[in-house]
């Protein structure tokens, strides 16, 4: 798959299972550098009327945080194998997201790249996850409550994976230099469902 130009999020029923939705995600066929990977990353952002979901996925065996838990906030993730969304108000400040494979998730919000702000995880953050010999899948449930308003916001996903050999994975365009996720100056518009969009799945 080519870079995106924007997200496309869907709408989908509560609590979305990942046969439902898995076939209209999207791909991270390239790394960071263009390099081909076997790890196949795949990712889906959607909303129902009370919660953002973000499903991610991938081949292979997947490294994870020791002390990770499914459901359980979980400092240092990106040391290993994890899937990110990072979303950003028109003002410039930004929340990271992290999900790792086996449903451990860690979150913070920035005022501007790298600059934390001192504030407590997202509530009532749910995630499940589905992990065999040959590939991945995870999901999880955040309050449209914790991440404020949709419109206007900007986006990006990305992964790391092969651990510990890690492999950069971006869906907004990289920059130049080293491997950098923080940059919201990069990140893309969010096209989001509209109420037809909504009862159109329903029917």
């Amino acid at each position: 798959m080519a870079l995106l130009s924007l997200f496309s999020v869907i709408f989908t029923d509560s609590s979305p299972s990942f046969a439902s939705l898995w076939e209209r995600g999207q791909d991270l066929n390239d790394d960071w550098f263009g390099g081909k990977s076997k790890f196949y990353p795949h990712f889906l952002c959607a909303v129902d009327g009370s919660h953002f979901y973000f499903l991610a996925g991938g081949r292979g065996t997947a490294a994870y945080h020791p002390d990770g838990t499914e459901g359980k906030f979980q400092p240092d993730l990106w040391k290993y194998d994890v899937a990110e969304f990072f979303l950003a108000s028109p003002d410039g400040s930004y929340l990271e997201f992290n999900l790792s494979p086996n449903g451990a998730w860690w979150s913070a919000r920035f005022n501007k790249p790298r600059v934390a702000r001192d504030l407590p995880p997202l509530a009532g953050v749910e995630t499940v996850s589905e992990i065999t010999d040959e590939s991945w899948q995870v999901r999880a449930a955040i309050p449209l409550s914790e991440l404020g308003s949709l419109e206007g916001a900007l986006f990006n996903v990305t992964f790391i994976l092969g651990s510990p050999a890690q492999q950069f994975f971006t869906a907004a365009p990289p920059g130049d230099g080293a491997p950098d996720f923080h940059r919201p100056d990069l990140f893309l518009p969010m096209s989001l469902p509209s109420r037809g969009d909504a009862r159109q799945t329903e029917s």
